[in-house]
């Protein structure tokens, strides 16, 4: 069931186990370890860095279900209880280092992204702005402080949820969910009914002009304005699309197809040129990246 295995497809989406395998690579990134075999082992049912993390050498039975994802088939145990040989704390909801707490008094955007809030706080954000449709998956938005500026903007993550998939740019919204860190990217998670109300509508906030430097990956502005909606102007492609569909601009910064199907989305070349590309500025995958809405983001 590893890549390249004769069974992967056949299994995938079932729960399956393996038998005494030992790890062979303790840490693969992003959360990710590999056992004999070359099969990749996935912290999908874990919090954010809480998933088991065996030492080399350590000799397991796993049982989960097979996933693929970026490029690779995966095992995905889906507790504690699915790890045997290996003692952790997690999987679902039983992380007893990451427990949610009660609701707290109305909060802003900027309590929560200045680190007023802590993680696994359930919270209330009133009368923000939604600055983007859904991503194309359908499972979130960006919300933003009408008075704009450094750390007014968050994802919200809701799952598919049917009851938000309405919502649209310029809407007034109050926010019940759960704040967490997903990878390091601040959200709340507002997945049931009535977690997210439209109060009203108002204009999007006007996005703030910014060097692709200062937003990048280790850009002095990059985690003031992480979720805000920013715009680059006079750029030049520096390096064409990835595997991922990512390309890169002046500065080293990323842009990516967060709203955009594979058919929709541009290939430009080296240096092609833009006179503006705008959206909210995201992380993921360890780098800061701008996510342009629509094509009228992308301005040629």
């Amino acid at each position: 069931i590893a890549n390249g295995g004769s069974l992967t497809e056949v299994w995938e989406g079932t729960v399956v186990t393996i038998e005494n395998v030992d790890v062979t690579n303790p840490d693969l990134g992003f959360g990710e370890f590999e056992v004999t075999g070359g099969v990749r082992v996935d912290d999908m049912f874990f919090l954010p860095a809480g998933g088991p993390k065996p030492p080399m050498g350590t000799t397991l039975t796993l049982t989960g279900p097979v996933m693929y994802n970026f490029g690779n088939f995966k095992l995905a145990p889906r507790g504690c209880d699915d790890f045997v040989g290996f003692e952790c704390e997690g999987g679902n909801t039983t992380d007893t280092d990451t427990e949610t707490t009660g609701p707290m008094a109305a909060v802003t955007i900027y309590d929560i992204q200045q680190g007023m809030v802590p993680p696994m706080q359930v919270v209330t954000v009133e009368n923000v702005i939604v600055t983007s449709p859904l991503t194309f998956k359908g499972d979130g938005f960006f919300v933003q402080d009408p008075q704009g500026g450094e750390y007014s903007g968050i994802y919200v993550y809701i799952n598919q949820n049917p009851d938000m998939l309405a919502v649209q740019p310029g809407d007034v919204v109050t926010i019940n969910g759960l704040y967490n860190e997903f990878y390091d990217m601040s959200q709340i998670t507002a997945g049931q009914a009535g977690d997210v109300v439209v109060t009203g509508t108002d204009a999007v906030p006007s996005p703030i002009v910014l060097d692709p430097a200062d937003i990048a990956t280790g850009g002095m502005m990059s985690e003031n304005y992480e979720s805000v909606l920013v715009s680059v102007e006079n750029v030049t492609v520096a390096t064409a699309a990835d595997q991922y569909g990512e390309w890169t601009v002046d500065g080293d910064l990323f842009i990516s197809d967060l709203f955009f199907t594979t058919d929709e989305w541009p290939q430009p070349m080296p240096g092609d040129t833009f006179s503006s590309l705008t959206g909210p500025l995201i992380y993921n995958f360890e780098n800061f990246k701008l996510a342009p809405r629509t094509v009228e983001d992308l301005a040629p």
